[in-house]
């Protein structure tokens, strides 16, 4: 089974219409305006790559939004709009992904919604206030179809419980057995900070101790500084941290080396664990200063080039198209950059395979955002 996407066809994903990804590459850059759609190709990427995962639906959920909104409100913006009134019915999601010469269909249907209310009484302080709680499930039914493996379909629930009074709320989860025999592939999806959470970034370096990938790791990050020497992960009150020993300044944690280390590392640290898979980056360039982005794009290449990772990523920096331009000039063919862009309500998508990249970039001087 290959975990490589060869092509995707969206036929119908948030605002996205009859969208097709053709010829992908092992690096696949987005471009395009705000609000253009480059976010929903990567949220209809991770949904292709595991579409019967509860985790990777609560991981989708997570990509836009305040953290404490309820599952059952994000989802339903995951599903095209029939019309323009909010209470007009949801159409379907629906996705068709090419693994190499496997060709796999899904379709998403928006389940019934119900609600059921309680009233109450919330005791504070020997004091009574009427409360009102509020059980809202939603079903999300899946339809997949893959070339070997036939028909699995099956429905993945959630339930908000809310209440009226101090605003409380919890949610729970649930999915069909029968979404367990869908594939589940390889990956890894970073958001533009994720390196901004010590604790994060410790689990993914501790991933690459514990499977013999620390030298590796360690020469991506001397790409940046040769003088770092060592890496550990420590942990403090509870709290987990990477430490790195630089030979010149001695033992520091890592977030005194700046964003862009702990971007560089962060990254570099996911990737190692999913070798053979995918790497789901959006805003790439985040946090990296734009003479760091030349030999970071460099670096990530090589690993993923080792790995056998695909990756694919989302910019708004021209600084880091033209470096990822640089990093792949002795191989083209592995790179392919997509403009997004949207016009009359329509998304369209225009390929740029590395070397009409290259020729589009440095010698026509064309503005690809």
């Amino acid at each position: 089974m290959s975990n490589h996407l060869s092509h995707l066809h969206i036929g119908s994903f948030r605002g996205l219409r009859d969208l097709r990804l053709e010829g992908l590459g092992k690096f696949n850059l987005f471009v395009g305006e705000n609000n253009a759609g480059k976010t929903s190709l990567l949220e209809a990427i991770l949904i292709a790559l595991a579409p019967g995962d509860q985790e990777n639906w609560d991981r989708i959920f997570a990509i836009r939004g305040a953290s404490w909104d309820l599952p059952t409100r994000k989802a339903r913006w995951l599903f095209p709009r029939t019309g323009h009134d909010p209470s007009d019915p949801l159409g379907l999601i629906r996705i068709q992904a090419g693994f190499g010469q496997d060709e796999e269909s899904l379709q998403v249907r928006w389940g019934e919604e119900s609600q059921k209310k309680e009233a109450t009484v919330l005791k504070v302080g020997g004091r009574e206030f009427p409360n009102e709680i509020t059980h809202t499930v939603i079903h999300l039914e899946v339809e997949w179809t893959g070339a070997n493996e036939g028909t699995k379909s099956g429905a993945i629930e959630y339930m908000d419980t809310t209440q009226s009074v101090g605003r409380r709320w919890q949610w729970k989860r649930g999915a069909d057995s029968s979404l367990s025999r869908i594939p589940v592939r390889n990956m890894a999806y970073l958001p533009p900070r994720a390196h901004h959470q010590p604790e994060a970034v410790a689990e993914a370096v501790s991933a690459c101790v514990r499977s013999g990938t620390k030298g590796e790791l360690l020469q991506f990050l001397q790409i940046f500084d040769d003088e770092v020497g060592d890496l550990d992960v420590v942990v403090d009150q509870g709290h987990s941290d990477v430490l790195i020993q630089h030979r010149g300044l001695g033992g520091l944690p890592l977030h005194a080396f700046g964003d862009g280390m702990a971007k560089a590392l962060h990254v570099a640290a996911t990737a190692f664990g999913v070798a053979g898979g995918i790497l789901v980056l959006d805003e790439v360039e985040a946090s990296l200063h734009h003479t760091a982005q030349t030999p970071f794009f460099k670096a990530l290449r090589s690993v993923a080039d080792q790995l056998e990772v695909q990756v694919f990523a989302t910019t708004h920096s021209l600084e880091a198209v033209d470096s990822t331009v640089a990093a792949f000039a002795d191989n083209e063919d592995d790179l392919v950059a997509y403009r997004i862009a949207k016009k009359n309500g329509a998304t369209f998508v225009t390929a740029y395979p590395g070397h009409l990249l290259r020729e589009t970039r440095y010698e026509m001087g064309f503005e690809i955002r």
